[in-house]
């Protein structure tokens, strides 16, 4: 048998194997349909993975030929471009690797078409299990649940607030909503919602380690394009992070099950570049007393004012001194011809068989 297939024959059963071994995936793929940004995401806000390798695939090639801005854009070490198709785009890194902060994300660009059809799968590679799994695909223009953990500059937890998010562009009703955890990982006293809001209608059905639900008998409140509503600090940080989220839109309307998704980011950093410094007290100038609007709003009480001010000045020219990247910026460079979607498979399957022997079996291997 040619090496080539041995080699992907290998990968595959690794990823077999991964997969029945039941190990935790902390990594997935966030995917904004309307805007066609992607990011890697880490959910963890208490594990920092490393991946040497990753990608994203599309049947009905919903990816943008050339549109992928990652590692390898950002001038990050060792890292190379696999090929970037409208059916297959990958990263990888043959010789070190990468880490995602705890409850970071790490930009792609702009590799999702717009208006395509949302069929895209994501898998990576983690160095210290020498595996792939194949993990999820968030789309995150829908309404969703928000968990964001307010770190200090060494990466340590100091409160961890909830929002509900309109991912959309444009306004979205809801009529009530519920959030359970079958682990009680929610802390019902710090409630901080619709009604503690004083938004018309709502009330407070119940709360429990276990289920939290609020709801508008009357009336229906509409969140605006991006926008959204505060929660309080509800969830228990360090506690299992298995909350589920749904609600209904009317009344009468059926429940909709909608998306969980896990932040972190350094306390007081507005603009979420990894630094508190005058950028972020601009960002809070320019939407001073806002509400329902998450730019600015560090705290996430639902507003924008004094105590977001007080959360800079306590963490004022703070950096994450965590090991990994975060929410990754950086500068548009000329991506590299793309590849046949086939051929990006082959390789990349190829590639991430081999990744023991490092240099120069691995190289053979690549090239064979």
């Amino acid at each position: 048998m040619p090496r080539s297939l041995l080699c992907a024959s290998a990968a595959w059963a690794g990823l077999a194997l991964f997969a029945a071994a039941g190990f935790a995936q902390t990594l997935d793929l966030l995917v904004n349909p309307d805007t066609g940004s992607v990011a890697l995401h880490n959910e963890s806000f208490s594990v920092s993975p490393s991946l040497d390798g990753y990608e994203i695939d599309s049947t009905a090639g919903s990816l943008v030929a050339g549109g992928l801005n990652g590692f390898t854009a950002h001038g990050v070490s060792g890292w190379d471009v696999a090929g970037s198709t409208t059916t297959s785009t990958a990263e990888t890194n043959l010789f070190s690797s990468s880490a995602l902060r705890i409850g970071a994300t790490y930009s792609l660009g702009n590799d999702f078409a717009p208006g395509h059809t949302h069929d895209l799968v994501f898998k990576y590679s983690n160095p210290s299990t020498e595996m792939i799994t194949t993990s999820s695909v968030v789309y995150t223009n829908v309404m969703q649940l928000r968990i964001i953990s307010l770190l200090n500059g060494n990466g340590a937890i100091q409160s961890t607030a909830a929002v509900i998010l309109n991912g959309a562009t444009s306004s979205a009703p809801i009529n009530s909503y519920t959030i359970a955890s079958p682990s009680g990982s929610l802390n019902s006293a710090l409630l901080h919602g619709f009604t503690a809001s004083s938004v018309p209608g709502w009330q407070t059905n119940g709360t429990s380690a276990t289920s939290i639900s609020e709801s508008n008998p009357s009336n229906t409140t509409s969140l605006s394009g991006n926008g959204d509503q505060a929660l309080g600090m509800l969830f228990n940080s360090g506690h299992a992070q298995d909350l589920t989220f749904t609600y209904k839109a009317t009344a009468a309307g059926s429940a909709i099950a909608a998306p969980t998704v896990y932040f972190a980011q350094l306390s007081g950093d507005a603009n979420a570049d990894g630094t508190v410094n005058g950028l972020d007290i601009s960002l809070i100038s320019g939407n001073w007393l806002a509400s329902g609007k998450l730019p600015g709003d560090v705290n996430y009480d639902g507003v924008v004012n004094g105590l977001d001010i007080a959360q800079i000045s306590g963490n004022w020219l703070a950096s994450l001194t965590s090991a990994g990247v975060g929410t990754g910026a950086g500068a548009t460079m000329p991506v590299p011809e793309p590849a046949s979607g086939a051929l990006l498979l082959i390789g990349f399957l190829t590639w991430a068989s081999c990744r023991r022997r490092r240099r120069a079996v691995a190289a053979s291997c690549l090239l064979k």
